[in-house]
C-alpha cells in the first residue's frame, strides 16, 4: 500500500468577533479547534481464496490526532469490491475490503481509497 497524498488542516469551527473578545464572552469550548485531514491512498488487497473473503489494509494519517477521529471513505476504482472502515485510532485506520457475491477474486486487486478524517 502506498499513500499518494494526504494533508492536515486545523480550523476554528465558530468565528469569534473582536466584540466577543472585548467583553470576554468567549469560552474555551468556542475556541476549541477542529482537525481535518484528507487523503488518497492506493491500496492493494491480497485476495487469494475462492469465494467471498474479507481482506484488510491500514492507512496512516499524515499527522496523528489527539483522539480517534470520524473517518469517511470512498472507493474509486471497482464497484465489485465493498470497502468499510473497520477500526480507527489516533494515528490511522483499517479498511476492510470484501469481494462481492458472484465475483471471485483470487489475486491482488489495487483500489484507490479517498478519505477524510475529522476530530
Amino acid at each position: 500500500m502506498s499513500k499518494d497524498a494526504g494533508r492536515a488542516e486545523t480550523i476554528a469551527p465558530g468565528a469569534v468577533g473582536t466584540e466577543e473578545l472585548a467583553d470576554e464572552s468567549v469560552t474555551k469550548a468556542k475556541l476549541k479547534k477542529t482537525s481535518i485531514q484528507a487523503g488518497s491512498a492506493s491500496v492493494t488487497f491480497p485476495f487469494a481464496a475462492a469465494g467471498v473473503e474479507d481482506v484488510s489494509a491500514t492507512i496512516s494519517f499524515p499527522v496523528a490526532f489527539a483522539a480517534p477521529p470520524s473517518v469517511v471513505l470512498i472507493s474509486c476504482n471497482d464497484a465489485t469490491i465493498n470497502v468499510a472502515v473497520t477500526s480507527v485510532s489516533a494515528t490511522g485506520f483499517t479498511v476492510t475490503a470484501r469481494d462481492s457475491e458472484g465475483v471471485d477474486y483470487t489475486s491482488s486487486v489495487t483500489v484507490t481509497i479517498r478519505w477524510i478524517a475529522i476530530e
